[in-house]
């Protein structure tokens, strides 16, 4: 199953105190295994690290962290069509749209994991809290 998580779960998963934080480590504890196939952009790495750094994480922990996600996902490309498209769309939030046109051009992804649903409405690729991605597709997993 391919998977696209959307920057907050990656956020979630390093915040404690976010209300996504438990489900969205079982995401990322299912691509981590094989269970899934789990898709991002660099933009989401980038404003990981960014918050990740804001949180005080030092250069090393950082670069393990990122280390560690680069080697369970997938990286979906946010190039000129992708730009394009989230631009010439009528999403009201830019990033969102990237993020999204990123999801569609990366192929056969069947779910968009975020803990922003309403940034998504339009979406033609069914979008999840992770939450219910983990209720609904990884039951038991918690």
């Amino acid at each position: 199953m391919r998977v696209f998580i959307d920057t907050n779960v990656l956020v979630d998963m390093m915040d404690r105190s976010r209300p996504s934080h438990a489900a969205s480590k079982v995401v990322l504890r299912a691509a981590e295994d094989g269970r899934i196939t789990l898709l991002l952009t660099g933009m989401t790495l980038v404003n990981a690290l960014y918050a990740l750094r804001r949180a005080g994480l030092d250069q090393k922990k950082r670069a393990d962290v990122v280390g560690i996600i680069l080697s369970i996902v997938e990286v979906a490309s946010t190039d000129m069509p992708q730009l394009q498209a989230a631009l010439n769309s009528s999403w009201s939030d830019f990033e969102d749209a990237v993020q999204y046109h990123a999801a569609l051009s990366a192929g056969r992804v069947q779910y968009i994991v975020t803990s922003d649903r309403n940034g998504f409405k339009g979406s033609r690729i069914p979008v999840l809290t992770p939450e219910k991605f983990v209720a609904t597709h990884l039951s038991g997993d918690q």
